[in-house]
């Protein structure tokens, strides 16, 4: 995907299709679906996981568009890999996202993501934050945790 391409997905206003969001509990994962508040064409694909082989209290949340592929995956919860600590931000930059991936440690992660911390206590807000860089308006979304 093009840079041009995920600032402008990234950056679109979005609603939630539901009203109602919930972090899952341990071992679930939930999907959810946004798409473009003025240019509802575009939809989006949101899994929120905790479905840890290693760290059972994982909690990973990604995004995908439907007309580009995947945008990214934030590790906000979970065990460190490639020498990078959690929480980190992947962003997909098209083709093989495996391949073609820049991550972003905590240190150079977003202003907006930059308060999630690695907790437990924090999943709703960590979630919360998540959305609202992604540009989801949340104005009549209610969003709570599953047993967690």
């Amino acid at each position: 995907m093009e840079k041009n391409d995920f600032s402008k997905l990234k950056n679109l206003e979005k609603d939630s299709e539901l009203n109602l969001l919930a972090v899952p509990a341990k071992g679930l994962q939930k999907y959810f679906k946004v798409k473009g508040k003025f240019t509802s064409k575009e939809k989006f694909d949101s899994i929120v996981a905790r479905t840890g082989h290693v760290n059972k209290n994982k909690l990973t949340i990604i995004l995908n568009s439907k007309s580009h592929g995947p945008m990214m995956r934030f590790d906000i919860i979970g065990t460190d890999h490639d020498d990078i600590p959690t929480p980190h931000l992947h962003i997909f930059n098209g083709g093989d996202s495996i391949i073609n991936q820049t991550v972003l440690s905590k240190d150079e992660l977003p202003d907006q993501l930059k308060d999630c911390i690695n907790n437990l206590d924090n999943v709703v807000e960590d979630f919360t934050l998540f959305l609202k860089f992604i540009n989801v308006d949340l104005s009549d979304v209610q969003i709570t945790a599953d047993f967690v």
